[in-house]
């Protein structure tokens, strides 16, 4: 089903923050009628551009340094009842588009909708929602961040009112939305939070420069707008005061709150060192093993808060015994730490690979979904730990690896077949998880059967370790050497491309499963019908007591009971 709603993505930086938006979008309930994407005129290059455009079958547009320019094309380019303006880096729920839809058709004066935002945490463990103040002039004269950076209007509103301002060089949605309300058009609010942003504790360094360009561009909108400042200036300057009086109690407050708490942090840090230095005397500093029964994790940080993670053993055991194949050009995602530890001087070049552009390290900005930045046969290895499983599409990424390895090259993964929500993708962005067999299945529609070899690492001490956020120093050497193929934590395919032709595409693993299942049910039904039940005297023979007649009894030779087709119980003895 598709919306009379046309998109219009801001691209920003593009990166990561562009292609969750974009998924966001693709999962909506209604799709939309159009989707067009506007790079900034401060980054025309902005990365995954092109690979988000085409799985949105979208059209791009070049920013223009007056924003209102290449907003306004946008607009036009499409023709829906209403549009919708995304900034890159924030989330659609699944029911936005179905929402602003229903809205417009219930009430046709409505000419513009504003939803909550929820500020989520990547852990999922805390939210803040924040509405929209749009009830005045005053409500967004008074913070140029009070407009909404996500919003819907009707076509005929922005007709009305001239389009966006194409003079201005910035704050160019805020003057809309000055313009809008000054003329009275009526604006729904959506206090339930249909938008997403993942908050991010990394720093921002350009927050004052940011603050300086707000200011000049403030000063640019009220210049081309004076009556709107004239007309409230003392209703605005009596809400900036009351404004200001409540911000410098809360500021008090909180300051005497905080020097509380760190009297406090410094209480219990010496209570824990007297306990340490207590159980280290008596050789009980170590784990207790005997306290699991618990709802809340030890740790929530994998365990770095306590050394090293332990799925990195694995990975480090993996990768060490194929380091052999770590050699030429390589390829690693977000870091090149296995590369130069376990390539050593086999590795002639290597390169990193991210769609998030703050990661200063990488070379390549790219999608691994749809990667037509990068060269075919361009790498002998690709080095791919824990990765796929953020990917919702774990198919299109494996074929763009199969396509940009070299004939004779290795990509060597990892899987996570028992982990936690990953902490920097977040609820919406951890996908997967995969048993050994599963990751070989999924590897082998692209590479030859014969070419791809699985490895299992764990067992139910180590699983049940790493779930709780202990580190690989609490588990011995010989925990961690004892492999249970029943209770894998984390599984390691190797998989070389040979110098023959790709397979053919075929269908997926689990509609073969299910034609199997549907051929031998039928094959089944069949012969039961034409020959009645099963010879008996097939069954095969064991000794009473050994261990593979307990198998038999509790398998597919061990009595059944099947309802024959004239009605009647027959049991297979």
């Amino acid at each position: 089903m598709t919306s009379s709603a046309d998109v219009i993505v801001q691209v920003g930086a593009g990166g990561r923050a562009l292609l969750r938006t974009a998924d966001s979008l693709r999962r909506q309930r209604v799709a939309p009628a159009f989707v067009t994407l506007i790079t900034s005129a401060t980054d025309p290059n902005a990365p995954l551009v092109r690979s988000v455009a085409d799985r949105l079958s979208a059209i791009v547009l070049d920013g223009s340094p007056y924003p209102g320019v290449s907003m306004n094309a946008a607009v036009r380019t499409g023709n829906g009842r209403f549009f919708v303006v995304l900034p890159a880096g924030l989330l659609l729920e699944d029911g936005f588009l179905e929402r602003c839809e229903a809205a417009f058709t219930s009430d046709e004066g409505l000419a513009a909708i504003a939803p909550a935002i929820a500020l989520r945490t990547p852990d999922g463990s805390g939210e803040l929602v924040w509405t929209p103040n749009l009830d005045s002039v005053v409500s967004i004269l008074s913070d140029t961040l009070s407009a909404p950076p996500v919003f819907a209007i009707q076509r005929k509103a922005w007709d009305s009112l001239a389009g966006f301002d194409e003079g201005l060089n910035g704050l160019v949605e805020y003057a809309f939305w000055l313009r809008l309300i000054s003329e009275g058009l009526p604006v729904g609010t959506v206090p339930e939070p249909l938008i997403v942003r993942e908050l991010d504790d990394r720093p921002t360094a350009t927050s004052e420069k940011d603050d300086e360009r707000r200011l000049r561009f403030l000063g640019t909108v009220l210049v081309r707008y004076p009556t709107l400042l004239t007309r409230d200036m003392l209703p605005l300057l009596v809400s900036r005061e009351v404004r200001f009086g409540r911000l410098r109690h809360i500021h008090r407050e909180l300051l005497i709150q905080r020097d509380r708490d760190l009297a406090e942090l410094d209480r219990i840090r010496a209570d824990a060192a007297h306990h340490r230095a207590y159980l280290k005397h008596h050789g009980r500093d170590g784990f207790d093993w005997g306290d699991l029964r618990r709802t809340d994790p030890v740790s929530r940080d994998w365990g770095y808060d306590r050394g090293t993670p332990i799925d990195r053993r694995y990975i480090e055991d993996f990768l060490f015994a194929h380091s052999s194949d770590i050699r030429g050009s390589v390829l690693e995602i977000q870091e090149d730490e296995y590369t130069l530890t376990c390539g050593g001087r086999r590795v002639i070049d290597h390169d990193i690979l991210d769609i998030d552009a703050s990661n200063s390290a990488s070379t390549i900005r790219a999608d691994l979904r749809n990667a037509p930045e990068l060269a075919s046969d361009g790498f002998d290895c690709i080095i791919l730990t824990q990765t796929l499983h953020v990917i919702d599409d774990m198919p299109a990424a494996l074929a763009e690896c199969y396509r940009i390895l070299r004939p004779g090259g290795v990509l060597l993964a990892t899987f996570p077949s028992a982990s936690r929500v990953c902490l920097e993708y977040g609820q919406s962005g951890d996908y997967w998880r995969m048993t050994p067999a599963g990751a070989r299945a999924l590897v082998e529609s692209d590479f030859a059967p014969s070419e791809v070899s699985a490895d299992a690492f764990g067992n139910v001490l180590t699983k049940t370790a790493f779930l709780q956020g202990l580190s690989a120093e609490e588990v011995t050497d010989a925990e961690f050497d004892q492999r249970d193929p029943y209770f894998p934590m984390l599984t390691g395919v190797r998989a070389r491309k040979t110098s023959a032709p790709r397979r053919a595409p075929s269908c997926s693993t689990l509609e073969k499963v299910f034609l199997n299942i549907g051929s031998s049910f039928s094959r089944y039904v069949t012969r039961w019908i034409d020959r009645g039940p099963p010879r008996t005297d097939n069954r095969p023979e064991f000794a009473k007591g050994t261990r593979a007649a307990s198998f038999a009894k509790h398998s597919r030779f061990g009595p059944r009971r099947f309802l024959r087709p004239d009605g009647e119980r027959a049991s297979l003895q």
